[in-house]
């Protein structure tokens, strides 16, 4: 999890993303499979989500990280 010395170090660690919430680092990974997880040190609060549906996954990430206490979740859109 330590910050190397390559380009884009401060957001990419070996697989492993660090992503700013609100005002906290979360240490991140999604999948093309429609996976995602967030997981604080600080809090040692791990919060993962999935979907089968790819259209579904920008709301799946909201409410993740709605669940760690970011922001409310966005509304869902309509299709088409």
């Amino acid at each position: 999890m330590w910050q190397g010395p390559h380009r884009g170090a401060d957001r990419y660690r070996l697989g492993v993303f660090v992503t700013r919430v609100g005002d906290e680092d979360f240490y991140s990974h999604s999948g093309f499979w429609g996976t995602l997880v967030y997981y604080s040190p600080r809090r040692r609060l791990a919060v993962a989500g999935v979907t089968t549906n790819q259209d579904g996954f920008r709301r799946m990430r909201a409410a993740v990280e709605q669940r760690v206490g970011a922001r409310p979740a966005e509304p869902p859109r309509p299709a088409g």
